[in-house]
Parts: structure tokens; sequence; C-alpha cells
């Protein structure tokens, strides 16, 4: 199966990584672009993507609506599929994916060919001047005695 290379802005932002052989962890940016780029991610590790899409999608007697990535906070979403168990975490400013895999190769080649990495401003240094020491002075003085 070949993966489709998204090009960059339409991929995910990446913030953060970890891992433990078989459990991997990806902060992403909440931004709009998350679902398409979801959907595709999600179909490439053999997911069907009419129902990942169904899920950014209420819909009623009267109308279908379509829900925008910020309408979801605090909200967990889980699939599972032979190869892959993925839970999805809406957070305020973040979403978090958890994948577990035993084929954590395949993962990461689609996962790269959808992302960027965010690139988060640069922190310079500013030296201190170097403060003129002050010499010690003996304060151990004879006040005399409390009465």
């Amino acid at each position: 199966m070949k993966m489709e290379k998204l090009k960059c802005p339409k991929g995910f932002v990446l913030m953060g990584t970890d891992n433990d052989s078989y459990r991997n962890r990806y902060s992403v940016e909440k931004n709009e672009q998350f679902k398409e780029v979801f959907i595709k991610f999600m179909k490439d590790l053999g997911f069907d993507g009419g129902k990942i899409k169904q899920g950014f999608w209420i819909h009623d007697e009267n109308e279908d609506i379509e829900l925008k990535i910020s309408d979801f906070e605090d909200c967990y979403r889980y699939y599972e599929n032979k190869k892959y168990d993925v839970e999805v975490f809406y957070g305020n400013k973040k979403i978090i994916l958890v994948i577990r895999t035993k084929e954590r190769r395949k993962m990461l080649d689609n996962l790269e060919s959808k992302s960027k990495w965010k690139k988060f401003p640069k922190i310079i240094k500013i030296k201190e001047k170097v403060k003129k020491k002050i010499p010690l002075i003996n304060t151990n003085v004879n006040i005399g005695k409390w009465n």
C-alpha cells in the first residue's frame, strides 16, 4: 500500500513524541487541517476512511453539520483494527495520538509522510554582567549585653 506524501502545511504539525516499543504517543497541533490529514493517515493504516470522516459530522433529521476541530475539547475517540489501536485525545490546544502496534516502521513512515515539526521560537541566553564582588566586612562587633 503506497502512502501519499502530503505537502506542508497540509500535514500534522508535531509538537512532541514518546514511545515504548509498541506504544507510540504524538502531540499534534490542534488546527482545522487535522481532520483531512487524520482521515488519510487512518486510511493508510487500514481503517475505513468513510467511518473516520463520519466522526466529524453530526446527523440529525433536518441537516448534516460538519463539526469544527475547535468543537472537540476534552473528547476521546478509540479506533481498532487487526494491526493498530489508535486513541485520540482532543485537548484545548493540542491533540494527542496514542498508537499501539507491532508494525511500528510502517506507521512511522505513514506519520512522517504527513507531518512536519512545529517550529518553536529560539531562546537566546543573555549573558549576565559580572557583578563586582563586595568584600566581606567583619560584623562581629561586641554590642554589649542586653538588660
